[in-house]
């Protein structure tokens, strides 16, 4: 995809980032999550009720109960809030965070090929949508297509028509791998290409991004090795900073000293090593992916206040707010199902 100069104003950053900052302030403080893991689904939704998530509470509960009412509210709400925020913006600051936001894009998209794959119904689709990013208005048209070639054939003229046409025009597919690796590969070597770097702040935001390229490596490549699967390349995403070609093989295809000896190389957290030596011996994936989950919200944090007057807040709480919807449906399924408070609070991201 080719780079794409910036030509806007830089926008309106002290008085966005005072806004997420404000945001921020309102997210659920870790004690709640303590509260919340002794009620059942319909009083953690009723709970919800009472904070930010009143408004999608109160439009889906007739519809839904327990926790799909807590998913689906959940969904919505980060739709809602996402798309405020890209409304406070203007100039530069709003096309860098439409940019970030393309990953529902990227999310919806494959939301919707999935859904036609499985011969779902535009309704059930939908449903599982987030509305956000530059294509959520036309989200109830993709439900409604019924192949994979009028939905590449829709998005003509967005960065993911030309990347998933050729991969269905004519063919007749058994999965979507290969379509799925296709999206996330266009949308991470858009990003990079896309982001300026004429300032201290822009710079900033690329080692951000280099950052979490190379968590999503992480958390990839562990998948790959506890499933058994040793063909990685197709999953890896270039434009990280420290997990080059060389670590990924061995992570997948290494020995379990290997892999420790390269995490302990990397500049995470002792909670990611500890992670992974766990993770390792227990022939468990979990707690490496949830480790490798934290780091990334402590390094949008970290991130955050050195570059205070940038997009960097905004991502962080981007991300945060992302956290705390999957930590209410983690919470809210896991005590549908019966699970006990100490294996859900071990799938938090705290």
């Amino acid at each position: 995809m080719a780079f794409l100069k910036l030509k806007t104003k830089a926008g309106n950053y002290p008085y966005v980032t005072a806004r997420v900052r404000a945001k921020k302030e309102s997210l659920l403080p870790r004690e709640e999550y303590s509260k919340l893991l002794v009620r059942d689904a319909s009083e953690i939704a009723r709970a919800l009720q009472e904070r930010t998530y009143k408004a999608e509470i109160d439009e889906l509960a007739a519809k839904y109960r327990g926790a799909e009412l807590v998913e689906r509210a959940t969904r919505l709400h980060l739709g809602n809030v996402y798309e405020q925020i890209h409304g406070f913006a203007t100039g530069e600051l709003a096309v860098i965070i439409g940019e970030y936001l393309g990953r529902y894009d990227v999310y919806n998209v494959k939301t919707v090929l999935r859904g036609i794959f499985s011969r779902s119904t535009a309704e059930h689709i939908l449903e599982d949508t987030i509305p956000a990013g530059n294509l959520r208005h036309r989200l109830p048209e993709l439900a409604r297509m019924t192949s994979l070639e009028d939905v590449a054939r829709a998005l003509t003229g967005t960065p993911y028509g030309s990347v998933i046409l050729p991969l269905v025009e004519g063919r007749t597919l058994t999965n979507l791998v290969e379509l799925e690796n296709a999206l996330d590969h266009a949308y991470y070597a858009h990003l990079v290409a896309f982001m300026p770097n004429q300032t201290r702040e822009h710079k900033a935001m690329q080692q951000w991004l280099q950052n979490e390229i190379d968590v999503i490596n992480l958390q990839n490549l562990f998948r790959l090795r506890f499933a058994g699967i040793t063909e990685w390349e197709e999953y890896f995403l270039d434009g990280g900073r420290q997990v080059k070609r060389q670590m990924a093989q061995r992570i997948v295809r290494g020995s379990d000293e290997e892999v420790l000896a390269d995490v302990g190389e990397l500049s995470v957290a002792t909670e990611v090593v500890d992670a992974t030596r766990k993770a390792l011996a227990e022939r468990d994936v979990n707690p490496v992916v949830t480790a490798l989950a934290r780091e990334l919200v402590r390094d949008a944090s970290d991130f955050s206040r050195r570059a205070p007057l940038s997009v960097l807040p905004v991502i962080d709480f981007i991300l945060s707010k992302k956290v705390e919807a999957d930590n209410l449906r983690a919470i809210a399924y896991g005590k549908q199902t019966g699970l006990d408070s100490e294996t859900i609070e071990g799938l938090l991201i705290l």
